[in-house]
């Protein structure tokens, strides 16, 4: 079973979107910053809250294309923490600090989701 169900969603312009759908998400972070991504949308989360109960909340959830940042093996290409690669460092791998692509699934609180025509 999954977290999410896959089912259309319909944003704040009226725009119907369909799970695997590509879109441009917009996302805000915990410290109030705006960032916007190329992605797929997945599907819908419901939950109620305490104070709620009979209001049903929503979240979108979708697929974006990110990358992510930490030390890369030179040749496996894999992504480690500081600490994994001082390890490697004394078995004579340097790894570089570099980003690689990342594909994450993530919970939209704000549900800003816009249907797009490029992948």
């Amino acid at each position: 079973m999954k977290p999410y169900q896959e089912a259309p969603f319909t944003n704040e312009f009226g725009q119907v979107i369909q799970p695997g759908q590509a879109c441009i998400i917009v996302a805000k972070g915990y410290s109030g910053s705006i960032s916007t991504y190329k992605g797929r949308y997945l599907g819908v989360r419901t939950y109620t809250t305490y104070w709620q109960k009979d209001k049903p909340q929503y979240q979108v959830v979708a697929e974006v294309e990110d990358k992510k940042g930490g030390y890369v093996h030179p040749t496996t290409g894999e992504v480690h923490t500081y600490a994994q690669m001082r390890k490697l460092q004394a078995e004579g791998i340097e790894c570089k600090y570099g980003y690689v692509p990342n594909k994450r699934i993530t919970n939209l609180w704000l549900n800003l989701i816009y249907p797009t025509t490029f992948e």
